[in-house]
């Protein structure tokens, strides 16, 4: 969440995007209502539940704006519109980190991508 890798992450060469999904002691929770009683929830929601749950969001996402798209071409949008993180130390090589992929995914420009093709 913080945009820099936690000490759980993994790390690698086949890494092709990362998600923001949290940090530890003083990372930024999720907030949502209980449609029971309308009172709001402080969860904490990190790790690969939150982060590949952000992942497949955006993926139904775009699916759902183009629904004609393979899931190869959906990875491959999602690549292409990541934001670069942690430039410094993200040993980026030809738009690949080891540590990031391609880098943290970018709802908005990857649904702007495709309403704009």
């Amino acid at each position: 969440s913080r945009d820099g890798q936690c000490s759980y992450s993994n790390f690698g060469a086949e890494l092709a995007i990362v998600a923001p999904s949290g940090g530890g002691a003083n990372s930024r929770s999720v907030i949502t209502i209980d449609n029971r009683n309308g009172m709001a929830l402080n969860l904490q929601f990190d790790g690969t539940s939150g982060g590949t749950s952000i992942a497949s969001g955006l993926a139904a996402l775009i699916q759902s704006a183009k629904p004609e798209l393979c899931s190869s071409e959906i990875k491959k949008i999602m690549m292409e519109t990541a934001d670069k993180i942690d430039e410094h130390n993200g040993q980026y090589v030809d738009g690949h980190s080891p540590i990031y992929g391609h880098g943290r995914i970018n709802a908005y420009k990857a649904l702007k991508k495709i309403t704009e093709s």
